[in-house]
């Protein structure tokens, strides 16, 4: 019996570490798609029209809309407008992505000169200096190791731009919903989506949370099955067999609720996070519904049948 509780926790651990590893490669896709397209997404729209009042008309656009506006007197510098800074989904592999405080931020690319000032790097753009928060890419020497990306609705405002991409979730039916006679124009945002991302992925990130529920299941089955002796026994004696169970079921919670809980942890620490598929207390809360299911089935079965034989 012993045996079996081990291996239960060892199928349990790993079921646990590989959707922990799964959410770390959704990470890593993620951040390297953002790379390959220069920050910018499947829904980004270049807007060809003029557009005084930008900045207020992007509240409707929701959460995750942001703008970029590429600076005129500067090559590869964007000035980037959100509804929620600190919510943007940026590859970053070195310090912290935006916040939303007012102070001038920016995310350099590795290559980047930046100046040393009271313990805190410094870009000087138009005459203003900008925190470095962050540096752009997965590491040094990315696609991004030459870019400037700024907050400063100021200068937003202001600056001759370029060009301007409207980004986020539907970004051309919901800015034209706002502004009817706006002119968008799709634009070819990089290479990077047209690798195996968007096929390959779904197909791996499905097989593996397959696996890992499977392997959930299994795991309580086998726990729960090598108690129906002792089940049984309990019942015999006319200990309680409610109890019975929710101490088997206490056991097998603690179990997976660890091991879920550390694997996530080791593995966050190991690399940057960007937003998740799925999120984690989701995950985890879905695996541990599969464990004690599993685990009380064959529990349950067995009292049916013992009920049935008297």
């Amino acid at each position: 019996m012993r045996a079996k509780s081990v291996s239960v926790f060892l199928i349990i651990a790993t079921a646990s570490t590989l959707i922990a590893l799964l959410g770390q490669y959704w990470f890593r896709q993620q951040a390297l798609l953002l790379e390959g397209s220069h920050l910018y997404t499947r829904d980004a729209v270049l807007l060809k029209s003029e557009s005084p009042k930008l900045l207020e008309r992007m509240k409707g656009l929701g959460d995750d809309a942001r703008v970029f506006i590429e600076l005129d007197a500067y090559e590869g510098v964007r000035v980037v407008a959100a509804n929620n800074m600190a919510s943007l989904p940026f590859p970053v592999h070195n310090g912290t992505g935006f916040t939303n405080s007012a102070t001038r931020e920016a995310l350099v690319g590795s290559d980047i000169e930046t100046q040393q000032r009271n313990g805190a790097r410094y870009v000087t753009l138009e005459n203003e200096h900008y925190k470095v928060v962050g540096v752009l890419g997965t590491k040094n020497g990315s696609a991004l190791q030459n870019e400037i990306v700024v907050k400063d609705n100021e200068l937003f405002r202001r600056a001759p731009a370029r060009s301007i991409v409207i980004d986020g979730s539907e970004a051309a039916t919901r800015y034209s919903e706002i502004d009817p006679g706006a002119v968008l124009e799709g634009f070819d945002y990089g290479v990077a989506r047209r690798t195996t991302v968007d096929t390959v992925t779904p197909i791996l990130l499905g097989v593996g949370y397959l696996l890992a529920a499977l392997s959930y299941l299994f795991a309580g089955w086998l726990y729960g099955s090598q108690y129906v002796p002792q089940y049984r026994v309990m019942h015999l004696l006319g200990f309680s067999r409610r109890l019975f169970i929710v101490r088997r079921l206490t056991v097998v919670a603690c179990i997976a609720v660890v091991s879920f809980a550390v694997t996530q942890r080791l593995i966050a620490y190991a690399s940057t996070s960007l937003p998740l598929l799925i999120s984690p207390p989701l995950l985890g809360l879905t695996a541990l519904c599969l464990a004690l299911v599993a685990t009380i089935t064959p529990l349950l079965l067995d009292g049916r049948r013992s009920g049935d034989d008297a």
